[in-house]
């Protein structure tokens, strides 16, 4: 008991030491990267890290795998590339099959989730049950798309449109649910799917991964395209956007090329929360310097190809992980354990061995020219397959529910005097943003999440 009651006076004593630079990075990234914790002197394990104590208290750390420093391409035929991702990533669903539990999956209307449970299926004695979360929103909404999947692949398929009120009554659940700030506003589908999937199962299959793995998000592309006019001059650069802009609407030259570095411009691109609205929000932080301790920071590359692994690289350190974290923490609140196939380690290496352009594609970047060997490796198992859908991410119409369902329960929260002025922030400008938000003169649905997830894990704690 005795000691119980110094672990309780720590914990305590650390709770009232914020880390100011992990908050600034927590504001600016939503989540708070491994190793770093948002309290003095607590840290996280890192991605492929093995921490382990000795009989005399001390650490050892090893690290079981790591993102290779350079690129080393293997396959640069695209039919021998297609091959060797179709074997790894059939051999990788298999194994992760292996279990003594029931077993589904978690299917979008993508295609990264429509291969995996193609593969599922093919190897189970009994149809796969797959489970996808709609929306009533046409803008975020895939359930027709994953219903077709489904079809085509013949899963035992239970699909569930998400509501606003939904989303507010698994507020409070997930709020205690997640034992750190986190403010990625999509663990509200996740969470829902994981709920609903522990009815039947208790291991779920996941598509997460390929998207950082075979570059398929549009700032792979944003980063690497004007990397030569990144290199001018500031002057001369803004006076190329400028024109390019009154020509073309910026189509040709984007606003990535007018910061110092390319991955200051990629730190940027994964911001929804401006420095400028940081500082007045939380004038406390305007000094702070959170860039040393930031993932997305490497030198200037001046090969495209060196480029696209260091952006790989970054993305599997930073957004991978916050994807997996959400996973985690939602899969976890309701009992069930999700396994990801992308990410096995064999996978990984087989992934990392293709030349990048085999997904990039000839059209490097545009709709077209994302993920092209898995939308040719899906296309050969399912032809009729809705391949070229546009992306629209697991997501929810959250702005609108903040104006609606959700806004008294995250006012409550986020203009609760005591958690200001525990932060250090501005009441006043936290309210003003809000009030803005609900009366549709800007989206600030993620400033507004993410102030509430880092109080309300705070109210948490105090209770």
């Amino acid at each position: 008991a005795s000691q119980y009651d110094q672990i309780a006076k720590h914990r305590s004593f650390v709770h009232n030491k914020i880390d100011s630079r992990v908050l600034k990075l927590y504001l600016s990234q939503h989540f708070i990267p491994a190793p770093h914790g948002i309290l003095e002197n607590t840290f996280q394990v890192e991605p492929g890290q093995v921490v382990s104590f000795n009989r005399f208290g001390e650490k050892i750390s090893n690290v079981f795998w790591e993102f290779p420093k350079y690129a080393e391409q293997k396959f640069f035929n695209f039919n021998s590339g297609l091959k060797k991702i179709d074997k790894a990533l059939s051999h990788s669903v298999r194994s992760e099959l292996m279990s003594d539990v029931p077993i589904c999956s978690f299917l979008s209307g993508g295609i990264d989730s429509a291969l995996i449970s193609f593969y599922a299926s093919k190897k189970m004695d009994v149809p796969l049950r797959a489970i996808t979360i709609g929306s009533s929103s046409i803008k975020y909404d895939e359930s027709s798309d994953a219903k077709k999947y489904g079809r085509l692949i013949g899963v035992q398929h239970t699909i569930k449109q998400m509501t606003a009120n939904d989303a507010n009554n698994l507020l409070d659940d997930i709020g205690k649910s997640i034992r750190e700030p986190f403010a990625d506003f999509s663990i509200f589908p996740t969470y829902l799917v994981s709920k609903i999937a522990r009815k039947n199962a208790k291991v779920a299959l996941s598509g997460d991964g390929a998207d950082e793995l075979f570059f398929g998000y549009e700032r792979f592309w944003s980063i690497v395209k004007n990397q030569n006019i990144q290199k001018m001059p500031y002057f001369i650069k803004y006076g190329i956007y400028g024109i390019d802009k009154i020509i073309s609407n910026n189509k040709h030259i984007n606003g990535v090329c007018l910061f110092p570095s390319q991955s200051e411009a990629h730190l940027n691109l994964h911001s929804r929360f401006d420095s400028k609205l940081i500082k007045r929000i939380a004038p406390d932080l305007g000094n702070t310097l959170a860039s040393d301790i930031n993932i997305y920071n490497y030198n200037k590359v001046e090969n495209e190809l060196d480029l696209l692994h260091e952006i790989r690289k970054a993305e599997f350190y930073g957004m991978m992980q916050k994807t997996l974290r959400k996973v985690d923490l939602a899969s976890m609140a309701n009992s069930i354990e999700v396994r990801v196939p992308f990410l096995k380690k064999s996978f990984l290496e087989a992934a990392l061995s293709l030349d990048p352009y085999l997904s990039f594609g000839p059209n490097k970047g545009k709709v077209s020219g994302k993920k092209v060997i898995l939308k040719k490796l899906l296309q050969s198992k399912l032809p009729n397959s809705p391949i070229n859908n546009t992306k629209k991410g697991f997501s929810v119409p959250f702005s609108d529910w903040i104006r609606c369902e959700l806004s008294s329960s995250l006012k409550e929260i986020i203009l609760d005097k005591s958690l200001v002025q525990y932060f250090g922030m501005d009441g006043y400008q936290i309210e003003k943003v809000f009030n803005a938000h609900c009366k549709k003169k800007q989206d600030y649905k993620w400033p507004i999440f993410t102030i509430y997830s880092l109080f309300n894990w705070k109210k948490n704690l105090q209770n």
